[in-house]
């Protein structure tokens, strides 16, 4: 529950900051 999450997190980042 490492990896998922990581991936998450940076794709809600990149889309909150776009």
């Amino acid at each position: 529950m490492s990896e998922e999450t990581s991936a998450l997190s940076a794709l809600v980042g990149v889309s909150f900051l776009q």
